[in-house]
């Protein structure tokens, strides 16, 4: 009962939700702030409305807007720069500002950036460039932007940094994927893609180890998407 009684004050303490201590992870995760779901539709926006988000919203950078914009226009949207005038008449502008978001609700799951949570920012998702499969990464960055009356999410994930084969078969998750995990290098990767929520799969178990386990020489990072269970492809 005592033990009990202190994981429920910890829940309760919205103080503890960014912290990185496990017990408070996992409050993080079981009672988001955001109850908002991802597959609700967003409700139409007015332009009154859109001036307001846009007028309290945040500056993206020019590496975000870039990427969003090219983003969208690789899924064939003919969005424009807003800084690529003249436009045509009735041309579809991507705004330069957005609401930059701490964390977004996906099927009732809270997935956080990095700097927040990192407990819920590692994920494994479908990668949209080129259907290249299955990867994963940390989010680093949440954007919604208001785009054609209705507010549209995008994250900013940066990649794990693989491992050569040789170091990967050091470790048995290789030759056994039905313990569905992996290693990757501990070490930032510098890579970034641009996703929407429904390429997220699932949340990742991140197990940091220390340089020389498995005999590699550098820092590693176990993963495991078992979080998945099978729920989503």
């Amino acid at each position: 009962m005592a033990r009990h009684g202190r994981l429920e004050a910890n829940l309760n303490d919205a103080k503890l939700r960014e912290s990185v201590d496990p017990v408070q992870q996992l409050a993080a995760i079981l009672q988001p702030d955001d109850d908002s779901d991802s597959r609700t539709p967003s409700k139409p926006l007015n332009a009154s409305e859109v001036a307001n988000i846009l007028g309290r919203g945040t500056d993206l950078s020019t590496w975000d807007y870039d990427n969003i914009l090219g983003y969208l226009q690789s899924n064939g949207q003919p969005w424009r720069a807003n800084k690529a005038i003249p436009h045509p008449v009735g041309a579809l502008i991507l705004p330069p500002r957005g609401i930059s978001k701490p964390r977004h609700t996906i099927d009732h799951r809270i997935f956080s950036c990095q700097k927040v949570n990192e407990g819920s920012s590692a994920i494994q998702f479908h990668n949209p460039s080129a259907n290249l499969g299955l990867t994963t990464g940390y989010i680093r960055r949440i954007w919604q932007l208001p785009l054609q009356g209705h507010m549209q999410t995008f994250l900013v994930v940066e990649t794990h940094k693989k491992l050569s084969l040789s170091d990967q078969w050091k470790a048995p998750f290789y030759s056994m994927p039905y313990l569905y995990a992996t290693i990757v290098d501990a070490a930032p990767s510098g890579e970034f893609l641009i996703i929407e929520p429904r390429h997220i799969i699932t949340h990742l178990a991140v197990y940091k180890r220390p340089a020389g386990t498995y005999k590699i020489k550098q820092a590693i990072l176990v993963i495991s998407w078992a979080l998945n269970r099978g729920r989503r492809q």
